[in-house]
């Protein structure tokens, strides 16, 4: 798969998804765990918990209500994060799945978000990026 895409394809889709993700975090009022952009990883998005929320009850939560596996903080993190992964073959449509389900599961949670807006923040970036465009 990675020689049928090309290895600077598959970076650049890996950073082009993990932008999304990133604005989607922040478009549910969320912040993310590195605060220095170079510090950015485009695997995987590290997201603090709201404070006086636990993050290991919430992956716990999420694991129950839409079967999808979070990462864990751990060490001096441990309860204070969770983990969005985002490498391997995932394309734009699986990452809005896992966003959907995030935001449900931070909604039912008890998190006070904008519904929507994440995904919202995401779908805007993923097509202002996106190589195909529409013959009118």
């Amino acid at each position: 798969m990675l020689f049928e895409e090309g290895l600077k394809n598959v970076v650049s889709r890996h950073a082009r998804l993990a932008e999304a993700c990133r604005r989607a975090v922040r478009g549910m009022t969320l912040k993310l765990f590195a605060r220095n952009p170079a510090e950015y990883c485009n695997t995987l998005t590290a997201v603090s918990m709201p404070e006086g929320l636990d993050s290991d009850l919430f992956i716990d939560h999420t694991l129950k209500l839409v079967d999808l596996p979070l990462g864990k903080g751990l060490g001096r993190a441990k309860g204070k994060l969770f983990r969005i992964g985002h490498l391997g073959s995932l394309n734009e449509l699986e990452l809005m799945g896992v966003l959907a389900g995030i935001e449900m599961a931070l909604k039912s949670f008890g998190v006070k978000l904008p519904l929507g807006a994440g995904l919202a923040a995401a779908e805007t970036y993923l097509l202002e990026t996106t190589d195909i465009r529409l013959a009118l």
